[in-house]
């Protein structure tokens, strides 16, 4: 058993595959990984890659999650107040059936772009291990400026945006 974890973890060294959380709370400003995952309302994939150029605010979230529910009405209106200013928000469904993450969406309005992770890999890949919701803030070039490991109000996600707001107006 021991001889498997050494080798789990030598693997794990050799391919560079810490997630973006340990990253960033190295101090660490990663590239975001680029995935490409099926849109929830069924009309095709978006990749991450494609929003190089906009601010991105990527939520991980699941429908059976009340901080989540809680948030929806705030990634609304970022999207609305700040898409002209080249904002883009993201939901990242994980852990959740397909049904109940289309009755969130339908319920809380949601005007923002959702995907879902079946597989869970593009989640573990960020570090989303212990529990939702989880938010990320992602500069115009591609790099992750921010992590909430929290509920996020509309105070934390605008005073992560203001500053990379201003670099691209510059």
């Amino acid at each position: 058993m021991l001889a498997a974890l050494i080798g789990l973890f030598a693997h794990s060294l050799l391919q560079g595959s810490t997630t973006v959380s340990a990253e960033l709370n190295d101090g660490q400003r990663p590239a975001a990984p680029n995935f490409s995952l099926p849109q929830l309302d069924g009309r095709g994939d978006i990749a991450l890659r494609s929003l190089r150029g906009k601010v991105v605010v990527l939520n991980f979230w699941a429908s059976w999650c009340p901080p989540c529910q809680d948030e929806a009405p705030l990634f609304n209106q970022i999207q609305v107040q700040y898409r002209r200013r080249g904002v883009e928000v993201v939901g990242v469904d994980s852990q959740d059936f397909a049904n109940d993450a289309r009755a969130f969406a339908r319920r809380l309005h949601v005007n923002y772009t959702l995907v879902r992770d079946t597989s869970n890999d593009v989640t573990n890949r960020w570090g989303v291990t212990s529990g939702f919701p989880v938010t990320f803030v992602i500069d115009r070039s591609g790099a992750v400026q921010k992590m909430f490991s929290t509920q996020v109000d509309g105070q934390m996600i605008q005073s992560a945006l203001r500053p990379l707001l201003r670099e691209g107006a510059a």
